[in-house]
């Protein structure tokens, strides 16, 4: 294999995409973690929570091949040409990740696990992406995940703290998505995906897109408006406001112009989320 498929393989494996479900893991796992002796599992959940990301995005990549072709985006991956090769690599790495979570964390964690990656080959990709614009809102779910799996990894199989996080992240994908899609539209038209932007005129989608920022928003609150019932402490809500004003500008912005903007939508979307991810995580620490 030469170092160009190398490369593409790398690339296909959409790192920055598994970071970032990495934080969401490692948030469910300190709001989670009631003995400093289990803090070594967080090695065993990045590796298998990040080696089930990328076989996810390998198969993807060999399932949309096609797709692929005719989006500037994406036709640099040119899956077909190394299909076997691929397909090969993802499953010793869903292999991995389901080793690793059984004998070194626990059934519920791989379950948790292997619950993301069917989510999103299956459900997302096979079932949802070419159907319906509402792919994005359903499959979505595959990004909530990663949250149950670190509360699991050193606490019981599933809680409010980890349902909360996982559904944030849940209401955030379609933000987070129809922003790059809108900088993509013409893509996805001539790849017959019929994303929101690429099927409804600019204003309905930038209205959809504000609404859904709207409810993900007033769900952030929760923390703050009902401390008895969810309560990540002080710098959460500190994060919070600082993520809502740059969220809130970028909107703004975008509905102005959504085509010049959308890109920077996107960006501080991914900015968003990870600011309150580590406003959880540090939360746990300075309550």
């Amino acid at each position: 294999m030469g170092q160009n498929s190398r490369h593409r393989i790398i690339s296909m494996m959409k790192p920055e995409i598994a970071l970032l479900l990495d934080l969401v893991a490692i948030a469910g796992f300190f709001i989670g973690l009631n003995n400093i002796n289990k803090l070594y599992l967080l090695i065993p959940l990045l590796i298998s929570g990040s080696f089930a990301s990328f076989s996810a995005s390998l198969l993807n990549g060999v399932i949309e091949a096609k797709s692929d072709e005719h989006m500037q985006r994406t036709s640099w991956r040119k899956a077909s040409e190394i299909k076997s090769i691929i397909i090969f690599i993802a499953l010793i790495l869903l292999g991995i990740s389901i080793l690793v979570s059984l004998e070194l964390i626990n059934i519920y964690t791989t379950l948790w696990i292997i619950s993301g990656f069917l989510s999103y080959v299956f459900l997302y990709t096979i079932i949802l992406k070419r159907r319906t614009y509402w792919n994005i809102v359903i499959g979505g779910i595959s990004g909530s995940f990663p949250a149950l799996a670190g509360w699991s990894t050193v606490n019981s199989a599933i809680s409010l703290d980890s349902l909360y996080i996982g559904f944030l992240i849940f209401l955030w994908t379609p933000v987070h998505f129809w922003a790059l899609a809108t900088k993509y539209k013409d893509d996805y038209k001539l790849a017959g995906i019929p994303m929101l932007p690429s099927i409804k005129s600019p204003d309905k989608v930038a209205m959809a897109i504000l609404l859904n920022a709207i409810i993900l928003i007033f769900y952030s609150m929760i923390p703050l408006i009902f401390p008895n019932i969810i309560r990540f402490g002080i710098i959460y809500e500190y994060a919070l406001v600082i993520s809502t004003l740059m969220l809130a500008i970028n909107l703004i912005r975008y509905k102005m112009d959504p085509m010049k903007n959308a890109i920077k939508l996107f960006g501080s979307s991914n900015i968003y989320i990870m600011i309150l991810m580590l406003g959880i995580i540090l939360s746990r620490f300075y309550p």
